[in-house]
Order: structure tokens, then sequence, then C-alpha cells
């Protein structure tokens, strides 16, 4: 995902496969950002075992893809899904990343060992900066604009500098390296070192080795979080079982809590002070508060939860569902409440998030698509006029669910896109029309308009001499002016009444 404060890109783990000589593991990476607004474009592309693809936004709304065994960069728009070209680039593309200040997008070239630049107004190569040797994540110091490219066959971190695309510094870490957290108060990257089960720590500002930083076990880590506010670094060991915090300044080892099976991803709440890590061994969810350093509370899963992200705009949890092919939606501030998903494509593995624009693109892995789902949480307020107080009456949204009240007003929560609704009352006494609304980055509030429901009543006499005046009272009052015909039509809405006939006639 994309941290707008750092603007640093973090991969999102879509699967694994074993390194030839079971030394270590090399993970599948699907990354994806971008500035869009279009709801639920999906957007087709394929990978390799063990390859990496990975999405970061183009100035103009546009996607860029690192295609690995197509050896292209494709271009994507987001308003309808289709490409719009491939650009050439070395054999199996990696990462990529775009920079506001150069207007360029780099992608990394895993068996070329460099790192590809495209200018993203006319998308032609511009040059090739040799790194070392599977460069894989990228990422930005946004205080001075350089670039940190982990090569995980070197065991280095290759320093660039954007505005002359050259290498200013090459810093030795560990074995594997495969992730990079970037430390803001700390002006520091943190790597992850897969082979060597530590963390190496680098200065962005003298580009120097602070030194590996030992976690507990043998086993690899995984994912990095630094939370800015606690000062503390948050790493899951799957294999040890548990998670591993560390003091952001002094580097030294606080706690090792113990999680259970396999803690995989993890995701702070910084509105509540918590942080959420989940397993997929074990389908659990569990919540530590990050001053204290306890578990709160485990939350049982009904789905083995894989992506994980928090959206900071609404405050509200993600998570990616393979075995459900949904995007989940838990509302922390209400004991984690889950709020109606998203139906995604097949087998739902890496997640991304648009923290600015609130956009949320999810990696189908079994689908081979990225689809791109509109920010949730857009508060839709509906009014109703036309119905006696406290009379029950229903709002559906079409493919997404029904609401209730007994009140004129009712809210829900929904993403951005164009959504057909039909509005009644429970005992259809009263309609309103149908409609669609539209939400665009924005709450909004929907006004329906209910009119009795009417159903026509005939009364047909006989007997009576021609010309004869009659009438009905239906509930003691008229229908309507006497009448001489033989039929008397009048309309009521759906209930049980009492009614009474009478006529000028008293023979």
């Amino acid at each position: 995902t994309f941290d707008p404060a750092i603007e640093l890109m973090l991969f999102a783990t879509a699967g694994n496969e074993s390194w030839a000589n079971g030394a270590g593991y090399i993970f599948q990476w699907n990354l994806s950002a971008s500035n869009t607004s279009n709801l639920h474009s999906t957007l087709t592309w394929q990978t390799i075992p063990g390859g990496i693809g990975s999405l970061v936004p183009g100035p103009f709304g546009e996607f860029l893809i690192a295609n690995p065994d197509r050896v292209t960069l494709d271009v994507i728009t987001t308003s309808d899904g289709r490409t719009l070209q491939d650009i050439p680039l070395g054999p199996t593309p990696m990462g990529a990343l775009y920079d506001p200040q150069t207007n360029s997008v780099y992608v990394t070239e895993y068996y070329q060992n460099a790192v590809a630049v495209v200018n993203a107004t006319t998308m032609r190569i511009t040059t090739l900066i040799n790194v070392g040797g599977g460069p894989i994540a990228i990422a930005r110091d946004p205080a001075n604009g350089d670039l940190a490219v982990a090569n995980s066959f070197n065991g280095n971190v290759s320093i660039l500098d954007p505005r002359s695309n050259e290498v200013i510094a090459t810093v030795e870490v560990g074995g594997a390296p495969i992730g990079i957290a970037y430390d803001s108060p700390g002006q520091s990257w943190i790597v992850t070192n897969n082979w060597d089960s530590n963390l190496s720590i680098i200065s962005a500002t003298g580009y120097r080795w602070f030194g590996a930083v030992t976690l507990p076990g043998d086993g690899p880590s995984y994912s990095v979080v630094v939370d800015p506010a606690t000062r503390q670094i948050f790493v899951t060991q799957p294999t040890e079982q548990n998670l591993t915090v560390l003091n952001a300044s002094t580097y030294a080892v606080e706690r090792v809590i113990p999680l259970g099976m396999g803690p995989l991803q993890e995701a702070l709440v910084p509105n509540l002070g918590e942080l959420v890590v989940s397993s997929v061994d074990s389908g659990l969810l569990t919540v530590l508060n990050t001053t204290r350093l306890d578990i709160v509370e485990n939350l049982s899963y009904h789905y083995p939860p894989v992506g994980m992200v928090d959206d900071t705009s609404t405050g509200l949890l993600l998570i990616t569902e393979p075995e459900a092919n949904a995007l989940a939606i838990l509302d922390p501030g209400k004991n984690y409440t889950e709020l109606p998903a998203v139906s995604v494509g097949a087998s739902p593995w890496g997640l991304a998030l648009d923290a600015q624009s609130g956009t949320i693109y999810v990696g189908n892995q079994a689908a081979g698509s990225l689809m791109e789902v509109a920010p949730y949480g857009l508060t839709v307020t509906v009014h109703e006029t036309g119905l006696p107080n406290g009379t029950p009456w229903w709002f559906n949204v079409s493919a997404v669910g029904t609401w209730r009240s007994t009140t004129a007003t009712l809210t829900f929560d929904l993403v951005n896109g164009t959504y057909g609704f039909a509005v009644g009352t429970t005992d259809r006494r009263a309609y309103a029309s149908q409609g669609f609304f539209v939400l665009a980055g924005a709450p909004i509030e929907v006004n329906v308009s209910f009119q009795p429901y009417l159903s026509a009543i005939d009364w047909v006499e006989s007997g009576l001499p021609a010309h004869t005046l009659w009438w009905v009272e239906l509930n003691g009052s008229a229908t309507g002016p006497a009448s001489d015909v033989p039929t008397i039509t009048a309309e009521a809405v759906n209930g049980s009444y009492r009614y009474t006939i009478g006529s000028s006639n008293t023979s």
C-alpha cells in the first residue's frame, strides 16, 4: 500500500515460491496504488510462478503495470480498464514507483539488475540505472526524494538520485532483503533480511549502514510496521509464531508477543492506538494495544484473512478473503463490527489503498486480475415525507442491502458509485418512486416522498328503482356524492374498513 505521509510503497503478499536451494523464501508481490475515481474496473493481468507484478499510478489517472511474463510495462486507463500501450522492458520487471517530482516511473528489473526509468508523459524509457542483483522493492524518501532499492541477490540496497538517475550509494545489508519501511522521525530505512532473520537500519541522510538488529529465533521475518506515535517497530515472524516489538530509537527488542500460528500481515489503527495482526493458519485477528503492548482481544474470523490495511480517511479496516472472494470491511470504532462486504474476483490476496482518494485495489490471485473498489464509508442519509409517524418503511439498494426505519430518516455507508434503489412500507399502505443516486467522494442526502397506495373498490347495487340516489360511507365518511347509477367506485389504502350503504328510497 501507499502511505501518503512518507510516500512509501509497502508490498502486499500475493503468494510465495521457495528458493531453488531451499535456503529461504522469495515472495511474490502485487503492489498497486492509484489516484482514480472509477468504480469496479477489473484489470486483467498475468504473472509467472515466483514472479513479481506491481502497479502504480501515472500522472493522468492511468495504471502502470510491471508485467513479468510479458516483459512489458502496461499502461491501463481506469476509465474503462483497457490497455493503452505496452512498453518493452527487460526480463521480469518487479516493483514500480511513480515519482511526482520527476514525473517518471521507476521499474525494478529483476534479472536485468537494473531500474528502468520511464517518462510518464511520453511513456518512453529514458534510461536504465544499473543496481544490484535481483532488485525487488523500491521506495521513496519524501524528505530528499531519494529512492531505495532492495537487491535480493546481492544482499544490498541501492540509493538512487532520481534527479540525475544515478546510484549515489550502495549499502550492504543482509541476506535476501525483501522489504523496506521508512521511519520518518528517525530518517532511516528499515530493511527486512529474510535469510538472516534480522533487520538492517540504513541512515537516509548519510547512506550508512547502522547495523543489524537480531530478531528472536531463527525464522524469517515478514511484515514490518513503524508506529510514529509510539516510536515502535512491529515485525511479524510467522514460523516463530510471534510479533516482535522494537524501540524505533534504540532498536532494542522491547517485547516478544506470542500470537499462535502464522502471524502474517499487520495494520495500525492509529485513531484507537491499536495494531491488528492477521493469521492465515488460525484465522484469528489479534488486536493489540500499542501503548501497553498487550492483547486487547482475539477475534475469531470466519475466513482466513490475508491482505489487510487501515483506511485512515474512514477509520475502517479492509481485509481480503480468498475463500469468500470478497473484500471485508470492519469498523474498529464499533468493536470491529463487520459492514457489508464487497464482492471481488476469485481468491483476492494483495490489497492496496490510495489514502488520498480512498480508492481500494484488490489483486485477485486465481482470477489473475486487479479490481478497483471505490472508497467505502461515505454516508447516505435518506429522508422520507408523507408517512404517518411511526410507520415502518424500508429502503433497498440494488445488489447491496436493505435498511429499515420507523422514523423519518435513516442512514448507512457505501462506496463511490451509482446505485439503484426501491422504497416502500412494510404494510404496503404507501409507495414512493424508485430511482438512483450517485456517490462521488462526498456524503449525500436522498429525499423520497410517499403517496398512499390506493386500491379501487366497486359497490354494485341491485333492487333500487331507476334514478334512485344512493351512497356509501367508508369508516363513517362518505366516499363521494350520492349517485343514481348502479356502481359507486372509491379508492382506499390497504387495510380493514367498515362501510355502510344508504339510499333516498325509504320504501
